[in-house]
């Protein structure tokens, strides 16, 4: 069998040193969450894109100066939402720890929800964004304010990085653009 895998070109199997080193520079998964933080801003892009819509294309000899103008304001309104975006960046507890927080959180007795989820839905998301939450620090009447102002929407992707994070192991992504990028570079 080893012959076998060293003329097919498998990679050995690592040593217990080798284990050993790598548990030792093991780190605990993160990801980032881009929230944009101006919600008022999408209704009125979305309206923008609506009237940008209707408009004729622009001709190169006489133009279209109301599709420019509201074009032009989508441009700055994105702008201005990108300016609003903050990036809030979400790291794993490490195993026992997130065993701990889940047992603290366990279901109330006679809730279906929480029965059925096997948490406790009015505490558990909240806590677990917070336990996750490395950028950027805040205190607890900040994290308090922010999530009372957070759309749904933005609440419930923090809510699922959290959660993924803690639950799903992590997979060597596949970069297509990469992949791509190099295939077509004549550097080879």
């Amino acid at each position: 069998m080893a012959n076998t895998r060293k003329a097919t070109g498998a990679k050995p199997a690592p040593t217990a040193a080798d284990v050993l080193a790598l548990v030792q520079g093991a780190q605990l998964p993160r990801r980032t969450v881009p929230l944009c933080l101006r919600g008022d801003l999408v209704s009125e892009v979305d309206e923008l894109e609506e009237q940008l819509s209707r408009e004729k294309p622009a001709d190169r000899l006489t133009g279209n100066a109301e599709g420019r103008r509201i074009a032009t304001r989508i441009e700055e309104l994105r702008t201005e939402m990108e300016a609003s975006t903050v990036n809030f960046r979400l790291q794993a507890l490490p195993r026992r720890g997130f065993q701990k927080f889940a047992a603290e959180h366990a279901p109330r007795e006679g809730n279906a929800e929480d029965n059925a989820l096997g948490i406790n839905t009015e505490t558990y998301f909240v806590d677990l964004v917070r336990a996750c939450l490395v950028e950027p620090e805040l205190d607890d009447e900040q994290y308090e304010t922010f999530i009372d102002r957070l759309a749904i929407a933005s609440w419930r992707k923090l809510t699922e990085a959290a959660t993924d994070l803690n639950l799903e192991a992590p997979t060597i992504p596949f970069s297509q653009a990469a992949s791509l990028y190099l295939r077509r570079s004549p550097e080879k």
